[in-house]
């Protein structure tokens, strides 16, 4: 926890996770003041958008998964001769999208790094 107390650790959690300084400072029992204060200590600051970037990295592992078991079962509708014929093409154009952001992922994810 690198010298902070258990409220600033449970309030650094909170605020990475998205949550307002006033539900933070709800939740933790501090006022809104020291939340924006705490906010304000280079270090806690630090260690705020560490966390928020370890956050993002795993939501973005999670849908990089997401996204290989999707083309996974959109290929399997595109040849699956069950499919009807009408709705292939519409598949084959989502798999290759879903693919090319796997594979091309947009160029403000590498600014969280």
């Amino acid at each position: 926890m690198e010298d902070i107390s258990i409220t600033q650790y449970k309030a650094l959690c909170l605020l990475a996770s998205g949550k307002s300084n006033k539900d933070v400072a709800e939740e933790t029992g501090v006022t809104q003041r020291t939340i924006e204060r705490w906010k304000k200590e280079p270090k806690f600051e630090k260690m705020m958008r560490d966390a928020a970037a370890k956050m993002f990295d795993c939501a973005i592992a999670e849908l990089c998964s997401g996204a290989v078991e999707a083309a996974k079962e959109l290929r399997q509708i595109i040849i699956d001769e069950d499919t009807p014929r009408r709705v292939r093409p519409f598949q084959e154009i989502k798999a290759s999208a879903v693919l090319n952001i796997f594979w091309h992922p947009p160029k403000y994810l590498g600014a969280f790094a």
